[in-house]
């Protein structure tokens, strides 16, 4: 075990998990898939097996029982052997994938040939697709595992990995403590980015501000109520013409007293002047009702009172 090469990951696709239920196994019934070794036999480098070694290592094996190949084996084929060796047992994570992806560019295969290999090896072979995935590999440890975890998707966490580091992980740390869905996720970036810009601000100033992280740490609301407090600020720092119309509307609205079933809606961001009227109902008498307070909610409204629409835009 001393011999074996303790730094060098050359050839390491798999992502850091839990050690405790393999090294039970190798403790029960022994190492049943010896790992792939490379190079001379008195200091060879790991090309698969590193999470067994780590195991064994945890349960003070002296030595270990492996297949070692020839020296003579090129690098490129110990990367196959090393990329095959896990995707054909388990589905790959993106972090694993992009590690197997990259691991071929560093063995110089040319653009051209990666794309049948990656097939052949079972990864995606789509240049589209295999160009986003292999930018993972280098993305902050805290983005990786918001990818991995399903909790972060891959076009956010691009997208906060072309930041500087601190701003994305700050705001990637703001989406995985909420919990947000992918949309929110793009909502409140883009929202914080065009503030930013506009301000001439850093993106960590806009996310510090005092407004802000009040509703972000306020122990008096949950996940979702802090979401939607923080979606409602950082839209009215980005579009305050709009939410000031929007106050004004739902002002004027409240005036009219249409009743629960009754909603009168206005354009998205008031881009134009119709509005749309919507009524629910269970049954003709119910829809009579409706249209009695509607009739009554108008006949004391003021019909020159403008509606508010297309407020100017930054």
């Amino acid at each position: 075990m001393d011999a074996i090469h303790p730094t060098d990951c050359t050839y390491q696709i798999s992502t850091p998990k839990e050690l405790s239920g393999l090294v039970d196994s190798i403790k029960e019934i022994g190492l049943i898939t010896p790992p792939i070794l490379h190079g001379q036999a008195s200091h060879p480098i790991v090309v698969s097996g590193f999470r067994r070694i780590d195991a064994c290592r945890k349960l003070g094996l002296p030595s270990v029982e492996a297949r070692i190949l020839d020296e003579t084996v090129s690098p490129l084929n110990c990367a196959q052997f090393a990329i095959a060796e896990n995707s054909f047992q388990r589905d790959l994570n993106p972090v694993e994938i992009s590690r197997a992806l990259n691991l071929l560019d560093l063995m110089g295969v040319s653009p051209s040939a990666a794309e049948t290999l990656a097939r052949s090896l079972g990864l995606p072979s789509n240049p589209s697709i295999t160009g986003k995935l292999k930018k993972i590999q280098k993305m902050p440890p805290l983005l990786q595992q918001g990818i991995i975890d399903s909790q972060l998707s891959l076009d956010v966490a691009l997208r906060l990995a072309r930041l500087p580091k601190n701003d994305g992980c700050l705001l990637a740390e703001i989406f995985l403590k909420l919990g947000l869905s992918r949309g929110k996720q793009k909502e409140m970036l883009t929202n914080s980015l065009e503030i930013a810009a506009r301000d001439d601000l850093r993106l960590s100033t806009v996310l510090s501000s005092e407004s802000f992280q009040a509703i972000l740490n306020n122990p008096d609301l949950d996940r979702r109520q802090k979401t939607n407090r923080l979606r409602g600020y950082l839209r009215q720092k980005r579009f305050p013409h709009i939410d000031a119309a929007e106050k004004k509307f739902s002002a004027a609205l409240r005036t009219l007293k249409l009743g629960e079933k009754t909603a009168l809606q206005h354009p998205d961001y008031f881009e134009g002047t119709d509005l749309t009227l919507r009524i629910s109902f269970k049954d003709l008498n119910e829809l009579l009702q409706q249209l009695k307070i509607l009739n009554q909610a108008l006949e004391k409204s003021d019909p020159s009172s403008p509606i508010p629409h297309s407020p100017k835009r930054h």
